[in-house]
């Protein structure tokens, strides 16, 4: 798997990029954990315009993992992965401004902006975990306004509300 995708990106491949830094970042598919490695290959990818890469290098910028710390070079990579398409940077977007991380201020309709636009990227890159946290920090915004919130049925394929009562077996996510 690793020799298959080192090839791909030996030729140009960013996703293939993208992946390796992946297998780098975390240490898995028999790769040895490596962040400054993983930040390369991020950085090809980005490179290359890739939504994932672009993310996942701003994310390393600003946490100081792999490269030295830089919160103005991390959010913008962050930010134009997001605005891109990266489901994975919406999220760390929508987080940072829920949170007011990253000396980013506490903007609850900046958060919710990047939180809703989870279900439309063009890479659906998050866990799953990622859209639980961002559908209940909605959901809890949605309450304390007296507002509904709505959710992104996967299995439906469409947005529904709670009053649909649709059971979701791989939880919601936030539109």
């Amino acid at each position: 798997m690793v020799r298959k995708q080192r090839e791909k990106a030996e030729v140009g491949d960013a996703v293939a990029m993208y992946n390796l830094g992946q297998y780098y970042f975390h240490g898995i598919n028999g790769v040895k954990e490596d962040r400054s490695e993983a930040a390369r290959w991020f950085q090809r990818s980005a490179d290359r315009g890739d939504e994932d890469g672009l993310s996942l290098l701003g994310y390393c910028f600003l946490l100081g993992l792999g490269v030295k710390e830089d919160n103005g070079r991390g959010l913008a990579y962050l930010m134009e992965g997001a605005t891109l398409g990266s489901e994975y940077g919406c999220y760390l977007v929508g987080d940072a401004f829920a949170a007011g991380y990253y000396s980013l201020p506490v903007d609850a309709k900046q958060a919710a902006k990047w939180y809703r636009k989870m279900p439309r990227c063009k890479s659906m890159s998050s866990s799953e975990e990622a859209r639980r946290k961002a559908t209940s920090w909605l959901r809890d915004q949605a309450s304390a306004s007296h507002c509904e919130y709505v959710v992104f049925d996967s299995e439906a394929g469409r947005v529904v509300s709670p009053a649909d009562r649709v059971t979701h077996t791989t939880g919601p996510v936030p539109f």
